[in-house]
């Protein structure tokens, strides 16, 4: 889950969907995605409210962080609905990503990404090419998509409330997995560093759609930002996304 300023967890996310939610709130619009596991739904309008201390929404449901699902698998436009629960969505599928990426600025140039505004850099794998997919700072495709998937590595910068700290941002993510993905499960989980941070390595597996897919996910909380570096590809195919996402958080760093 991406906590936006002027922006809350969706309270409205249920099993099987993955929604950015474009809030209005004191009159501004504003953005956070809910990943799950078939979709993405652009949902106009959403409550705004949220109890991080306990996690829960309004709603009764749990926000998920966003390195849980972190993914930008595709996003090819269908028709815009009423889901019933008072927004338009517009549904994407989420099996295409490798055509679509070209659309999304896909650069075989970029190799170092920096973004000081948001406080980091970070070097590509070598190979991979640099893309632009909303709800992310930057993404990279790995060279050779699989049959149904394309392999990528990416970074999210998530600003947090305040006193969330590393541990509880840790327990929380955890806490997510089974409610905001199908048949998640972690496979490990460690202690690590990212940039000089202590930080948390997770690495998991979930359904989405028909394949199901092998995250690793890197994170660190430092101030009231977290820095998540997710790894994604298809079960099974993970021996040749592990080398690449090591010299990824290998190479991250935060600018001070």
């Amino acid at each position: 889950m991406l906590y936006a300023p002027l922006s809350v967890p969706c309270p409205h996310f249920r099993n099987g969907d993955a929604r950015r939610v474009h809030q209005v709130h004191e009159g501004r619009f504003s953005s956070a995605w809910c990943f799950t596991a078939c979709h993405v739904d652009v949902q106009l309008r959403c409550r705004t409210s949220t109890d991080w201390s306990s996690g829960e929404t309004p709603g009764g449901g749990k926000p998920p962080f966003m390195h849980l699902m972190n993914t930008p698998g595709v996003a090819v436009p269908e028709m815009w609905a009423w889901n019933g629960e008072g927004a338009y969505n517009m549904r994407y599928d989420l099996e295409t990503w490798a055509a679509l990426a070209f659309l999304l600025g896909v650069s075989a140039d970029a190799v170092t990404f920096s973004s000081p505004k948001d406080g980091f850099s970070i070097t590509a794998p070598a190979g991979w090419k640099q893309a632009s997919y909303p709800g992310t700072n930057v993404v990279f495709m790995a060279p050779k998509p699989l049959a149904s998937f394309q392999p990528n590595v990416n970074v999210l910068v998530q600003p947090l409330p305040a006193g969330i700290t590393q541990k509880k941002y840790h327990d929380l993510s955890l806490k997510q997995l089974d409610t905001v993905m199908t048949d998640g499960k972690i496979l490990s989980q460690r202690a690590t560093t990212l940039g000089g941070q202590p930080a948390n390595e997770v690495i998991y597996q979930g359904r989405q759609g028909k394949a199901t897919l092998y995250f690793h996910a890197t994170y660190a909380v430092k101030g009231r930002q977290a820095y998540i570096l997710t790894g994604t590809t298809v079960l099974g195919s993970q021996a040749t996304l592990l080398p690449a996402m090591k010299t990824f958080v290998s190479s991250f760093k935060i600018l001070s």
